[in-house]
């Protein structure tokens, strides 16, 4: 970074080099972040999340379109286990997609999906969760190819994960993971239709 661009960085900051050195603005920087992580953290906390998905698409494909592909694999999922007179009532899994990019461009797309009542219904007691998940994102396809490696090696699959949550490690993970950014336009709330990606 040149004196120019960090001028401006700092400046854009609240820090003009005049009010101080660079190291400085460094310290209050973290501090900004370690207080907004922990704000992040302590708002995910209020909810009651059951399973936690991580997708990672195979190939490169435009955000848009792998956007799309999420959204048609939540909006599948509550289609499993709500039916159509529950939907039409405009009920719906419930949860947060993270959109996490990745050094290789291409992204992570995490879920967490909220504990409900549906899960214990008798239609959908004998259903497990991870196994409805790996089909449903088996069956999205781009360029005639399978979008999302759900092949196992193993217990494990380079595309999909799938973990039931028993703690709150994994909001102390996603918080840490997007604490690069001081608002909450990461965080997409689940919807009728996937979730409404912001652009």
């Amino acid at each position: 970074m040149n004196i120019t661009a960090l001028n401006k960085k700092t400046a854009q900051n609240g820090l003009s080099v005049a009010d101080g050195t660079y190291q400085e603005y460094l310290k209050s920087h973290h501090e900004r972040k370690a207080k907004y992580r922990k704000e992040v953290q302590d708002w995910l906390t209020q909810f009651n999340f059951k399973y936690f998905i991580t997708i990672t698409f195979a190939f490169n494909i435009n955000r848009k379109k792998r956007d799309s592909q999420v959204k048609e694999i939540i909006s599948m999922l509550s289609n499993e286990y709500y039916n159509r007179n529950q939907r039409k009532k405009g009920l719906f899994l419930e949860g947060f997609c993270f959109i996490e990019k990745q050094n290789t461009r291409n992204q992570h797309y995490h879920i967490l999906i909220q504990d409900n009542d549906i899960f214990n219904f008798k239609r959908n007691r004998k259903k497990n969760f991870r196994t409805v998940c790996f089909d449903k994102c088996s069956r999205i396809e781009s360029f005639n190819k399978q979008s999302i490696d759900t092949n196992l090696a193993g217990d494990r699959s380079n595309g999909l994960d799938v973990q039931t949550t028993y703690s709150n490690r994994v909001i102390e993970y996603l918080s840490k993971t997007y604490e690069k950014t001081e608002n909450f336009d990461f965080i997409h709330p689940l919807d009728k239709h996937g979730f409404s990606p912001t652009y």
